[in-house]
């Protein structure tokens, strides 16, 4: 009887460890928004450390929101505006932070991605009428400092030898002259995913199993594609730019690349940032952003 009890407990346990498996699994590759809701409707509580870096801005693509000021441009002398995809309005949660410390204006544009200015358009009437917004605010809010910054990996197809092309044409929107800053943001987490760790749920706290055994990761060849990229779109922008900020600079050292430091998880998904990835990619960079923005 006491070996049947035994048995019925270990199984029940057993289908429940499975179901939580289970559970965990449909959060792999997907992006943080959907981890959220998928992690939210299976009744698990959200682990705040991994939140979205470009949380608490607002935009929302499918709603026609583009724009999000971190500050109001107009009480500063000093501005810029970061455009890209959604590894532009990841470094809000940083920016937001650098704009109280140092007195700076702060806007994000995401253009959707068939309509980023490095790409083909493939809609002209679309991307035609949003680059139009984005030209009439800038010049509106007399801004006259634009940060890139794209996932650059995604647009491999274009060319990188078209990428200055592309923003030149950009420029020639304005008649004054913009100075140009551009990250180069192919970072994603190699060898296992992030978000099975998102979860606090009691049956991994219980049994004390850490699904986020590793903090680190030796650089691959997936990251010395990526940074093939990313040298690709530094010397093909050189002419226009020589402000380049590459969070590789900061994540990994000596072929060793780190997905959480002081016990903080960088990202929030496999390639995005948390808000602490965010605010230790704007800090450590914080002087490149401070030259850049005092010229």
């Amino acid at each position: 009887m006491i070996l049947k009890n035994r048995f019925l407990i270990f199984i029940y346990f057993l289908l429940l460890i499975i179901t939580f498996i289970k559970i965990e699994n449909t959060l792999i590759n997907k992006t943080d928004f959907d981890v959220y809701l998928k992690v939210e409707s299976a009744g698990i509580s959200i682990n705040t450390g991994f939140e979205f870096g470009g949380k608490g801005c607002d935009i929302v693509i499918s709603e026609g929101k583009y724009l999000c000021e971190i500050t109001n441009l107009n009480k500063y002398d000093n501005k810029m505006i970061i455009v890209g995809d959604s590894h532009a309005r990841h470094y809000y949660y940083g920016l937001n932070e650098l704009s109280k410390k140092e007195k700076i204006g702060f806007a994000i544009f995401q253009l959707p991605t068939d309509c980023n200015i490095i790409d083909n358009y493939p809609n002209l009437k679309k991307c035609n009428e949003l680059i139009a917004k984005l030209t009439s605010y800038i010049k509106r809010n007399k801004i006259d400092k634009i940060v890139f910054s794209y996932k650059w990996e995604l647009y491999n197809s274009i060319h990188n030898e078209q990428i200055e092309n592309k923003i030149n044409k950009f420029l020639e929107n304005f008649k004054f002259p913009l100075k140009i800053l551009i990250f180069l943001d192919n970072i994603e987490i190699q060898h296992h995913s992030i978000e099975i760790c998102l979860s606090d749920n009691a049956v991994y706290k219980y049994f004390k199993i850490d699904r986020c055994l590793k903090s680190f990761h030796k650089t691959d060849k997936l990251y010395e594609y990526y940074e093939k990229i990313n040298h690709a779109v530094l010397n093909n922008t050189s002419k226009i730019t020589k402000y380049f900020i590459n969070p590789n600079d900061y994540i990994c050292k000596n072929q060793i690349c780190y997905t959480r430091i002081d016990d903080k998880w960088i990202f929030s998904d496999r390639h995005h940032l948390s808000n602490f990835g965010s605010s230790y990619i704007i800090n450590s960079s914080v002087d490149k952003i401070i030259e850049f923005i005092n010229l």
